[in-house]
């Protein structure tokens, strides 16, 4: 191998765990700024990412996903370019079994995610009826399951997880019961936005004043299917890097293996 192609076998496996290692290093950041300080966090970024329609609680554990996969990436980063500057045998091949087991373990996270999508879609499901049947209390106090999903239903037009009748089928902590003693089945959140008679639809909720018939589920969906492209494009890139990570690793494994042992 010529004195130039190895250097930029070495180059480019340095160049990319670099830009890797600055990815895991901000990754482990943030999710140690969350998990130290986590109302530092939501108010620096209040007005960047609207934060309010997630629950806090996922964030928290987003945060410690974030951190670990962080000081994994960062860790994964530093032996690529270790073994890259050093040449070392031991390292090269440690560092080419880590990137197929990482492409293996990709595959098959995406693989199973596919063969599994109903299950999971369903486990889902249940969760966030279990959370409306538990927690929405229809306040909007701050931080609150209530008001996170009060405010995606108001942003994203929608209603319930699969449907307006989310609130009437289930019974939730929610008191439906109005001063005048008259009952709603949908909460305001639920009715268009420019209905001056809010405690019709409340009470009479149809496609006609409200996103009744429409659940949030259905429009997070959408959302995907939009961006569903730009994953996958990302994901092509991701996995095409890596095997390309694997055969330069390869390559500068086998001449410097050939170096060493080379008799002549």
């Amino acid at each position: 191998m010529c004195p130039s192609l190895k250097s930029f076998l070495k180059f480019s496996i340095v160049a990319v765990n670099v830009s890797i290692l600055i990815i895991g290093l901000v990754s482990l950041g943030t999710g140690i700024w969350v998990v130290v300080d986590e109302q530092s966090f939501f108010k620096t970024y209040s007005n960047i990412i609207d934060l309010s329609v997630v629950d806090k609680d996922f964030i928290k554990e987003g945060a410690i996903v974030l951190l670990s996969a962080g000081t994994a990436t960062a860790l994964f980063a530093l032996i690529g370019i270790a073994a890259a500057r050093s040449n070392s045998v031991f390292l090269l091949g440690f560092y080419v079994i880590l990137l197929c087991m990482l492409i293996g373990i990709e595959v098959a996270a995406v693989t199973l995610g596919i063969i599994f999508k109903e299950r999971w879609e369903t486990k889902l499901d249940a969760d966030v009826l279990q959370k409306i049947e538990l927690y929405y209390d229809g306040s909007d106090t701050d931080g609150t399951f209530s008001a996170s999903l009060n405010l995606l239903q108001q942003q994203e037009k929608c209603c319930g997880w699969r449907n307006g009748t989310d609130f009437t089928l289930n019974n939730s902590k929610w008191n439906k019961t109005m001063e005048d003693g008259s009952v709603v089945k949908v909460p305001a959140t639920c009715c268009f936005k420019d209905d001056l008679r809010k405690i019709d639809c409340m009470m009479n909720p149809n496609k006609n004043n409200s996103y009744f018939e429409t659940g949030c589920k259905t429009r997070i969906e959408q959302l995907f299917i939009n961006y569903q492209g730009i994953v996958i494009g990302l994901g092509v890139c991701i996995l095409t890097f890596e095997m390309l990570m694997v055969v330069f690793s390869i390559c500068l494994l086998t001449h410097t293996v050939s170096s060493k042992y080379d008799m002549s």
